[in-house]
């Protein structure tokens, strides 16, 4: 539980060292593979600072400590991991705690299309486009709901009552419980626009 909800919204931890910018190339297909490239690094950056504030927050806090966490510092950490990139990131689901992590419209649309179901089989999207005089690089990666997760995801009646007064007071329109062990919690998504020609 704990794991996804690190991936679904908190903030707060040492500002990640930027991803070297890839040389640029003037072949369109091979800027197609660098902006793919691209966003996936800045998904992983902005996930794994997310995970790792979030991990010290329960560690220090427990569930409790976490959502708060998560609640004041999810989105200052994603724009930290981002900072210098050009990258657009963030986690997005059917079922928001958050509505700031409702995902651009092409990663909606990739959430409908899996649907509410296992994440088990749900593959990782990386895909380009050209936009113009620009490459479009996107990368989505699944979010499973993992045993941890269900402190703070699970059935209403199993999340414990400190920490249902916290998500009350933090979140008063949660939609993100009442999951099982496995289950597809939502995507991680990166975005890179890069110019077709250096």
């Amino acid at each position: 539980m704990l794991t996804v909800m690190i991936w679904m919204g908190c903030a707060g931890a040492p500002e990640p060292e930027p991803a070297p910018e890839p040389a640029p190339t003037a072949d369109p297909a091979l800027r197609e593979i660098e902006a793919v490239q691209a966003a996936e690094s800045a998904a992983k950056a902005a996930g794994g600072a997310l995970k790792e504030r979030l991990l010290a927050a329960m560690a220090e806090g427990g569930p409790e400590g976490a959502v708060t966490a998560c609640a004041d510092e999810a989105q200052g950490l994603t724009a930290l991991a981002l900072a210098g990139t050009g990258a657009r990131a963030g986690r997005a689901s059917l079922r928001t705690r958050n509505a700031r992590n409702t995902g651009p419209d092409w990663v909606q649309a990739w959430l409908t299309e899996q649907g509410e179901r296992p994440a088990a089989g749900v593959q990782k999207l990386s895909a380009a486009h050209i936009d113009g005089d620009t490459v479009v690089g996107r990368f989505i990666a699944p979010i499973a709901v993992g045993g941890v997760c269900l402190t703070c995801h699970g059935p209403a009646e199993a999340i414990p009552a400190e920490v249902q007064a916290v998500l009350a007071s933090r979140y008063p329109d949660d939609k993100a419980t009442g999951y099982a062990e496995g289950d597809l919690r939502g995507a991680l998504w990166a975005e890179v626009r890069l110019p077709v020609s250096p």
